[in-house]
């Protein structure tokens, strides 16, 4: 994967326009290096390739894809905990 595809893909989190504006490139240009990067990896979801950049130290800790981390409780908004 090329630099600037990483970029793009990989995104921290950002929306496709956020990741247009920062690099500035268009939209469509954002959306195209995400699914070429997608296909090119047999991958769906953006989110698994931020995970795959993450796992491979790509990213540094608290750049990769936001994670719920409260408790699995009965706590939780709407009643029961599964």
């Amino acid at each position: 994967m090329g630099e600037r595809e990483r970029e793009v893909a990989v995104g921290r989190g950002l929306s496709n326009a956020e990741v247009a504006a920062e690099l500035f490139m268009s939209v469509a240009t954002v959306k195209a290096h995400v699914s070429r990067v997608l296909a090119r990896l047999g991958l769906d979801h953006r989110v698994q390739i931020a995970l795959l950049a993450y796992d491979a130290a790509l990213l540094e800790e608290g750049q990769g894809p936001a994670v719920d981390e409260r408790p699995d409780t009965d706590e939780r908004p709407g009643g029961g905990g599964h």
